[in-house]
């Protein structure tokens, strides 16, 4: 959005430099080809309304400000053409430089208009800009918020796991699993007199 804007605010300066070195001019090629470089900016600022209009668009005061820059481009360029043709008759009528000149007065309040409208409609989609990085901003930190949460309740269900697992190996082995070796291999060395620790009411364990 903002480049589309950045161009069409310097295709309006290049037209106005024009203005300027125009009705300066006393040479009717040289005024040709201002006017050919004034006619690549008017398709430029074109170009980039209709791109912004088909593409960027993102609600009504886009729009509203899109219609506002694109009425005063076009009210600055119906200036500029009835400037340079006032412009090319001086150089044949010295009696129009006059006009020629008091037109280029004139002209500067709707360019600068026009820029005004570049401006705002700028400012708007800055406005937007940070509208949409402080979104992701608020996005991320929940984002981190919430991972954050869940790892403490994946940490905090592991170690209900681990206990509730290991409960259920001590009610099957019948008491700690040191214990449960050290009972083994005392029988296995044959003594059969080893004393073994169980729970109250414990019938169903290895041990």
């Amino acid at each position: 959005e903002l480049a589309e804007q950045h161009d069409i605010g310097v295709a309006l300066s290049v037209v106005r430099r024009g203005e300027l070195r125009h009705v300066l001019s006393q040479d009717k090629a040289e005024m040709s080809g201002i006017e050919a470089d004034a006619d690549k900016a008017r398709e430029a600022m074109f170009a980039a309304l209709q791109r912004y209009e088909k593409h960027l668009l993102v609600d009504a005061e886009d729009r509203r400000l899109h219609d506002r820059t694109k009425a005063a481009v076009l009210a600055y360029l119906a200036s500029w053409d009835r400037l340079k043709v006032v412009s090319r008759h001086s150089v044949d009528d010295p009696t129009q430089d006059a006009a020629a000149r008091r037109m280029l007065d004139e002209g500067k309040a709707v360019y600068l208009a026009a820029q005004e409208s570049v401006d705002d409609w700028w400012k708007f989609n800055l406005r937007l800009a940070d509208a949409a990085r402080a979104d992701a901003a608020a996005t991320y930190t929940k984002a981190k918020l919430v991972m954050a949460a869940l790892t403490v309740v994946a940490l905090a269900l592991g170690v209900v796991a681990a206990v509730l697992i290991t409960r259920s190996v001590q009610r099957q082995i019948g008491g700690e699993p040191r214990d449960a070796m050290g009972v083994v291999g005392a029988i296995a060395d044959g003594d059969l007199t080893v004393r073994i620790a169980l729970r109250d009411g414990d019938r169903t364990s290895l041990l």
